[in-house]
């Protein structure tokens, strides 16, 4: 609780992070954050945060493995209508976002296009997002 607190007062947005679904221990943040979706619990904005993460998605059906404690994984749920052509842009954001998140921290990042985010030549994250379209529109997505 203490950790959700900590991320809820230090966001500077008044949308993402209302609620924050903290896990010890989680398989995907984005399969958690779809389940979240599913029974109605999650609200737009909703971040899905775990510092291990045991079956990550990655593109292409690759897996992603993060260690306890040596990062964090985390999945941001949107559940406002998005037009399919502005959808592409979603995934630069997110990685221009982490980037300028790390480079905050003290850190140098590089973004690898399209999702990789590299520190010291080396792959550090990601950005996966998956939608659910309805007609010429996402109706929700998960970053």
């Amino acid at each position: 609780m203490i950790f959700t607190n900590l991320i809820q007062t230090n966001l500077r947005t008044h949308t993402f992070g209302k609620q924050v679904e903290y896990y010890n221990r989680l398989g995907s943040t984005n399969e958690e954050a779809w389940e979240l979706i599913d029974e109605n619990t999650a609200t737009h904005g909703t971040l899905v945060i775990t510092d291990h993460q045991f079956e990550g998605k990655g593109r292409g059906g690759k897996s992603w493995f993060m260690s306890p404690s040596k990062g964090l994984a985390m999945s941001l749920i949107l559940l406002e209508s998005i037009p399919v052509e502005k959808a592409g842009l979603i995934p630069l954001a997110a990685g221009a976002a982490a980037a300028k998140t790390l480079k905050n921290w003290g850190s140098s990042p590089t973004l690898k296009w399209p999702n990789d985010i590299l520190l010291n030549g080396k792959k550090a994250g990601g950005i996966l997002c998956e939608s659910r379209l309805s007609g010429e529109s996402i109706q929700s997505m998960v970053v």
